[in-house]
């Protein structure tokens, strides 16, 4: 697996090394680390900062690949716009997802915006799925997933997309359908789409959950069963989304109080 993962060297690193790591040892995975500069200083003391910093980022890199001999990793350094910059680069290096982080908040509720302008861009705009973590949250294996889905809205690629992307961590799959009104309808549709999935992939069920706040519900959930990361389909925004802002995918993920992944 091919991650483009931007970051800047301002932040403190170290406070994801345990992410490298755990990825590192759970997966085959190559980590292509990207740092954009909007402009290029030509003051000294801060091109002087600049190179140590990268010199510091470079030794971090080499610190942990001593530490995990199957880490393996490639550096950018880029100037430019720092959105379109990501989104070309994903594109030239033909990655599988890109990787963002956002400093989130402590358990805020879905209208608890915080993800950084940057990132929810990404999220808008980019080709490929986004994984997108919170700074603060320690790395844990991927273990439980809990996957948000309509079932009367099936799509057989984007099923075999989250297989593709799920599979090489070997988690269990939770199918999430939540809904103000379950009937005998619902029912149904959720015996025929869960034999679908475990026909392409076993070691998953279907969960139907009746509730009118989707996004609290989710949360609520992904806690009490120690979901590791929330995956959800992004959509298209309705006309009355467009007017008035907001979807689904863009009010859960936005408040990223736990690692979600979204697929395109």
């Amino acid at each position: 697996m091919h991650i483009l993962y931007p970051f800047s060297l301002s932040e403190q690193m170290t406070v994801h090394s345990d992410v490298i790591l755990g990825l590192s040892k759970q997966i085959n995975v190559h980590l292509s680390f990207l740092h954009v500069e909007l402009f290029q200083s030509d003051q000294e003391e801060e091109l002087k900062k600049n190179r140590l910093w990268k010199t510091t980022f470079v030794e971090l890199l080499e610190g942990l690949k001593q530490r995990q001999p199957t880490f393996s990793y490639s550096i950018y350094w880029e100037q430019g716009l720092l959105v379109e910059t990501i989104l070309d680069k994903a594109v030239t290096l033909q990655v599988d997802l890109i990787w963002m982080l956002t400093s989130g908040k402590d358990r805020p509720s879905y209208q608890g915006i915080h993800l950084q302008s940057s990132t929810q861009a990404v999220i808008e705009k980019a080709s490929v799925p986004v994984w997108v973590y919170p700074l603060k949250t320690e790395f844990t294996p991927i273990r439980e997933v809990a996957l948000a889905l309509d079932i009367f809205k099936f799509d057989e690629a984007k099923v075999k997309q989250a297989i593709e992307l799920l599979s090489p961590f070997g988690a269990s799959i939770e199918l999430i359908y939540i809904s103000g009104i379950l009937g005998a309808l619902q029912y149904d549709k959720a015996k025929e789409v869960e034999a679908y999935w475990k026909s392409m992939y076993s070691n998953c069920s279907l969960t139907l959950l009746e509730s009118e706040d989707v996004n609290a519900t989710l949360e609520n959930y992904s806690d009490t069963k120690g979901i590791d990361v929330v995956v959800l389909f992004k959509t298209k925004k309705s006309l009355i989304e467009k007017l008035f802002g907001g979807s689904f995918t863009h009010q859960v993920s936005y408040y990223a109080a736990m690692p979600i992944l979204v697929l395109k």
